[in-house]
């Protein structure tokens, strides 16, 4: 069995660089990207909350058989998605390996996003969310990825709304520029 210890985002960042070489040796079976900043989201996303809740939503695929990308180039900051709450999906922690097994398949690239509103990473849904990517993602054969990321202020926002059943309306809330970027025609109204 495998044991799975804490994992703290500011601290991992740093290592990407050296994971990536051994992986591209053949020296490690999987790289976990956790500082690209072009890849602020995956096809498949999970938020563990600060209360160690796990949400999931799905967004379009980005991964196709000739590469990836999001069109987002090399920008530091998010885009804003359109995301709503009613994407959201609580998902109770004894039911995240039935979830995986049902949505994930073979022969299909999946890029996952685990984000945390929590920098360190040791809660008992992030272990369970870790082992059953692990036992259902292929590394090699369909080159799954997932990455690890804070959440983005979007995230944040459109959670709250979900836990506390507020509504929601993008247009009334106060993003911080620095954290969102906007389309053109949305920041022109």
């Amino acid at each position: 069995m495998i044991e799975y210890r804490p994992y703290i985002i500011s601290e991992e960042r740093k290592k990407y660089e050296m994971q990536d070489e051994l992986y591209k040796e053949g020296k490690i079976d999987k790289v976990v990207l956790t500082h690209l900043p072009e890849y602020f989201y995956g096809s498949e996303n999970f938020i563990l909350d600060d209360s160690s809740n796990v949400y999931y939503y799905q967004l379009e695929r980005f991964f196709s058989a000739s590469g990836c990308g999001t069109d987002t180039g090399k920008d530091s900051i998010p885009y804003f998605l359109k995301l709503k709450p009613e994407s959201f999906i609580k998902l109770p922690l004894e039911s995240i390996d039935g979830f995986l097994k049902l949505n994930f398949r073979k022969g299909e690239r999946n890029a996952v996003k685990i984000a945390s509103q929590k920098d360190t990473l040791n809660s008992k849904a992030y272990f369970k969310l870790q082992e059953s990517l692990d036992k259902y993602l292929d590394y090699r054969e369909d080159r799954d990825i997932y990455l690890i990321y804070p959440t983005t202020q979007e995230e944040d926002v459109v959670l709250l709304c979900k836990k506390y059943k507020k509504d929601y309306n993008s247009d009334s809330i106060k993003w911080d520029k620095k954290r969102i970027r906007f389309p053109m025609s949305k920041i022109h109204e």
